[in-house]
């Protein structure tokens, strides 16, 4: 599950990364990377890095 926090005011930036984690969540390995993190922040740095290559895609 992800939370996503958002002012008011926000523009759509939010949209758009929810819309990249549920990519990143499509993917089978992906998830079982996951599941495998040591700690939140492992999980951060997971779903950090996919994101980049997604954008650099």
């Amino acid at each position: 599950m992800f939370v996503l926090l958002v002012p008011e005011e926000a523009d759509d930036t939010h949209l758009s990364l929810l819309g990249q984690v549920a990519t990143i969540m499509n993917d089978a390995d992906t998830r079982q990377q996951l599941r495998k993190a040591a700690s939140q922040r492992e999980l951060l740095e997971l779903i950090t890095a996919k994101i980049r290559e997604q954008s650099a895609a």
